[in-house]
């Protein structure tokens, strides 16, 4: 911030290799491309080539109101030339648009996985519990509480979905990190991150889970080995 204000007052070359004193620093802003770091730029006014009038308007006021007030001074000294505008947040989320779509596809595709993942999981653990009915039945009959048949059907998959998230992790570390790579302003993934979504599938994939498993363990063991 020093040095910024130092600057304030000095005279540099812009501008064809005229002089110009600099009145003020800004922070860097995106005015290009936002997949690169802005590069230096000097802001000067030279009154022979004013093509566009940056103006800012009032908050508190009417949009409309306040275009048209600034649409009859532009038609007052300038009525050979039509009132054109466009607004700043408008051209700087155009440069975005690519981003945006990314994200709203992504988030799109996440939610579809989850369905899709939850109705296999349903799907499987429904198989599993009916393959495994009269297995139930039986420990039931020895003495085996809910609970303990539950666990017995959980732990299998539990094992899977650890070992799914070992695999997984490496591969989404180098997949996030190879895509933030194009961008100048990126954000640095966080390690904590893996195992917070690791205990969250788990925990999904549990829920799951033990609805099924519970059905069967509460089942009557009579029913369940009528067959046998």
């Amino acid at each position: 911030m020093k040095s910024n204000r130092a600057a304030i007052g000095a005279k540099i070359k812009v501008f064809g290799g005229k002089e110009q004193e600099i009145v003020g620093v800004v922070e860097n802003a995106v005015s290009g491309s936002p997949y690169e770091i802005p590069g230096p730029m000097a802001l000067g006014f030279i009154p022979d080539w004013v093509g566009a009038i940056t103006i800012r308007l009032k908050a508190d006021q009417p949009l409309s109101e306040s275009l048209s007030k600034v649409g009859a001074i532009f038609k007052q000294y300038s009525p050979a030339y039509p009132f054109e505008f466009k607004f700043a947040d408008d051209a700087f989320q155009q440069k975005f648009t690519q981003i945006n779509l990314t994200s709203r596809l992504a988030s799109i595709f996440a939610t579809l996985t989850l369905i899709i993942t939850g109705l296999g999981l349903f799907g499987l653990a429904a198989f599993t519990a009916a393959q495994r009915t009269k297995e139930m039945g039986i420990r039931k009959v020895m003495g085996a509480s809910v609970q303990q048949l539950v666990q017995l059907v959980t732990t299998d998959f539990s094992i899977l979905v650890v070992i799914a998230f070992v695999i997984a992790s490496p591969l989404a570390w180098w997949g996030i990190n190879s895509y933030l790579e194009q961008y100048a302003y990126r954000i640095h993934v966080q390690w904590w991150i893996f195992p917070l979504t690791g205990v969250v599938a788990l925990l999904f994939a549990m829920i799951i889970v033990s609805s099924q498993a519970l059905r069967a363990a509460r089942a009557n063991p009579a029913q369940s080995l009528r067959s046998e």
